[in-house]
């Protein structure tokens, strides 16, 4: 199949930059507005006998750019052409409110949304506040990579600012947890790359701007990070799990909502307007209707609505805004609190979760300690209180680490006379036990072979090195 593409950059006012000798033709929203003001009658040159709109609720849900592309879509029809329209977004209303735009007349709707494959994707929605999300964010991608580490996944991260795409994806790499980033200031080229090198790297995490499109066959778990500008946006947001990684399982949409809302007093009523003014709707539209209509799907208020609601499924209710009927999940955060078994179910998956977690990051200190000391991060040093500060040691108590103040506590230090009864090492205090292969073997802690040294000991001795009491709290 002879395929082409046409960006904004192919069009120009006396010739269009593509070979004419193509079977498909890929063509942006801004192209073809391009195309249509300076090369009206192209589509018929080119012999087009079939247009598809992809994504088309942005007809509604893009507004904000309206006038220089989507507006290029009005009475597409006089092009005598067959138009098929995608969305995996769109009710009722939607369509006839669109199909009046493109001046369809009667049209032919594919699909039954009484059969759509309601998507068997867990909804988690936590509430934090601007200062603590990041942390929180970061924290949970951790956990993840710890409790799923037998997996091979990905993860999105949707976002709000290309300020907020810039921060989040710092803090992923100062976690050493590989990120790319999208936002509408890359290039179109830019972008392309960035699709490539993440389908094809082993790069885990995206964080972007733009959520239509962004697809990964292997992301498991989308983040909206602090809020979304509509129920559109966080539906397509759902999306990027695509569907053979639609598994209850395993696949996440976590909302870490901050109740952020960028908009201006009078941004809705503008809209509202905008609509009216440019006939987008059929005359006769009460203007209740087309209120309700683009405030619930379109605008943030309808998703700071669907985001306090407490008493419903959050996955039925998302998609009965795109008239979709649904049961509950019973595994969203509001289904947890009306289904007790499945929230006792994912709150014990959570704790054991935690608890690997936990074991994990003991096994990652563990080579660390084992190469250099984790306290002042030099390999020179051995853990013992004077190697770590560089002070001498007569003035330490070896047993507890307390400053001497004057009195010799290495004759009745009591953290002297900790007694182990063989089960760990005498040295550095951990466990032998196959389960822990980062602990090493029993000749791996012979007295004076240690392969931690005190470096351990620094560690459980850090926060009560400063008490004088001749070593009760360190025992």
């Amino acid at each position: 199949m002879r395929v082409e593409k046409l960006l904004p950059s192919n069009v120009a006012a006396d010739e269009i930059e593509i070979s004419s000798d193509f079977d498909l033709l890929f063509i942006s929203i801004h192209a073809f507005k391009d195309l249509m003001n300076k090369h009206p009658n192209q589509l018929q040159q080119w012999n087009i006998k079939n247009i598809f709109v992809d994504e088309y609720h942005n007809i509604f849900g893009e507004l904000f750019r309206h006038t220089n592309s989507w507006t290029s879509l009005r009475n597409l029809a006089r092009h005598s052409i067959k138009i098929t329209l995608l969305s995996a977004t769109a009710n009722p209303l939607l369509m006839d409110f669109v199909g009046h735009y493109l001046g369809l007349g009667r049209y032919k709707v594919i699909g039954e949304l009484d059969r759509y494959p309601i998507p068997d994707v867990v909804i988690n929605v936590e509430h934090y506040s601007d200062a603590e999300v990041l942390s929180e964010l970061v924290k949970k991608i951790k956990q993840l990579n710890i409790s799923k580490k037998n997996r091979t996944f990905k993860i999105h991260i949707v976002v709000m600012t290309k300020d907020d795409a810039a921060e989040v994806r710092e803090a992923l790499l100062a976690e050493s947890i590989s990120c790319l980033m999208l936002t509408s200031d890359c290039l179109q080229s830019e972008k392309e790359d960035t699709m490539l090198a993440w389908e094809e790297r082993e790069e885990q995490c995206m964080v972007s701007t733009i959520v239509d499109g962004i697809d990964n066959g292997a992301v498991e778990d989308v983040f909206v990070y602090r809020a979304s500008y509509s129920l559109f946006r966080l539906i397509q947001s759902l999306g990027r799990i695509r569907p053979a990684r639609q598994n209850h399982d395993y696949a996440t949409l976590h909302i870490f909502d901050t109740g952020y809302d960028p908009s201006r007093v009078g941004d809705l009523e503008r809209r509202l307007n905008d609509i009216k003014v440019k006939k987008m709707v059929p005359d006769g539209t009460d203007d209740t209707t087309v209120d309700t209509f683009y405030r619930d799907l379109f605008n943030i208020q309808g998703y700071q609505d669907f985001i306090n609601c407490n008493d419903q499924c959050y996955r039925k209710l998302l998609f009965l805004r795109c008239g979709i009927p649904s049961e509950d999940c019973k595994m969203c955060t509001n289904c947890r609190k009306n289904h007790a078994m499945s929230d006792a179910a994912i709150q014990a998956r959570a704790k054991q979760d935690e608890i690997e977690s936990n074991k994990e990051y003991v096994r990652q200190q563990l080579i660390i300690m084992k190469e250099q000391c984790v306290v002042c991060k030099r390999s020179t040093c051995d853990g013992t209180i004077a190697t770590c500060l560089n002070r001498e040691s007569r003035h330490y108590c070896y047993s507890c680490h307390a400053n001497s103040c004057g009195v010799n506590f290495h004759t009745n230090c009591t953290a002297k006379q900790i007694v182990n009864n063989g089960q760990s090492c005498p040295f550095c205090f951990l466990a032998l036990d196959q389960a822990i292969p980062e602990t090493g073997t029993r000749d791996d802690h012979r007295r004076g072979h240690c392969i931690f040294k005190d470096r351990i000991k620094r560690i459980l001795l850090y926060e009560v090195s400063n008490i004088q009491d001749k070593g009760k709290s360190a025992t």
